[in-house]
């Protein structure tokens, strides 16, 4: 059940991605157009505490790839994103290796930023919105234990970038939300919804509640270096502080470090 359930997230949000990209590529005026695809992979380490899961306390520890999609405005006035992540790990708790848990997260972020400084200076400071679709499935046992975690939101996105010099280029982003879809299970396994719409996963992702700041937080910042190897290629390291939790009902709480180096194709 797990596997099949995060199967069809990764499969649902990665051809959205693939959607999202074409349609920006093909609307955007080809007049000073500039942009950039990459693909990096890297590890990923946090703690969690899922108290509909479980009462222990949890360390996570694994694999992550990302995908992602810039498009520039004109005179990089703007900035379009599309960012996939994905990553598979393990929990363990100092209470025993015999609760270790397998934890597969998807996140797909969509943003659009303006700028709000002079394009003359060498720094660029940009304000939007985003909008964040992500779930999280915990499978003990396969599926002796199951819980899942789904957040759907929507909220600020602020993009800070300098240009060191002409082949390296740092950066910085923060979002958080103030409103949010959370869909999760009513209890520890799987229950009757599940099983009714297992052939549609979307169903039961959204299947939840709206949650706004005051039941439900995150915060997630990013930092950035990119060293342009030739016109068209860089090389570009991130790395992704990921806090959130909710405080309605049965407690969620996460803390996440995700760390990624790949390569960036600019066209």
């Amino acid at each position: 059940m797990s596997q099949y359930f995060l199967f069809h997230s990764i499969k649902s949000y990665t051809y959205w991605l693939c959607v999202m990209s074409s349609i920006y590529i093909y609307a955007q005026d080809q007049e000073d157009k500039s942009n950039s695809i990459s693909i990096s992979l890297g590890y990923q380490s946090g703690v969690l505490k899922d108290a509909n899961f479980s009462p222990l306390n949890y360390k996570q520890n694994g694999s992550t790839y990302t995908m992602e999609y810039i498009k520039f405005g004109g005179h990089k006035n703007s900035i379009l994103g599309i960012q996939l992540n994905a990553g598979f790990n393990t929990l363990s708790t100092d209470a025993s290796t015999y609760f270790d848990t397998d934890i597969t997260q998807v996140q797909l972020n969509i943003y659009y930023t303006k700028r709000l400084n002079p394009t003359v200076s060498k720094s660029a400071i940009y304000l939007g919105g985003q909008l964040t679709f992500e779930v999280k499935s915990l499978d003990w046992e396969n599926t002796e234990s199951f819980s899942y975690f789904a957040a759907h939101s929507i909220g600020l996105k602020g993009i800070y970038q300098y240009n060191v010099s002409n082949t390296i280029a740092m950066g910085a982003s923060i979002y958080s939300p103030f409103i949010a879809l959370i869909a999760r299970p009513p209890y520890n396994g799987i229950d009757e919804d599940v099983i009714e719409n297992q052939d549609n996963i979307l169903a039961i992702i959204t299947n939840g509640t709206i949650e706004s700041l005051n039941t439900y937080f995150k915060l997630e910042t990013e930092f950035n270096i990119t060293y342009k190897l030739t016109e068209s290629l860089a090389v570009k390291a991130n790395i992704i502080f990921d806090y959130n939790t909710l405080y309605k009902g049965n407690k969620w709480t996460q803390f996440r470090t995700l760390t990624n180096i790949g390569l960036a194709y600019n066209f």
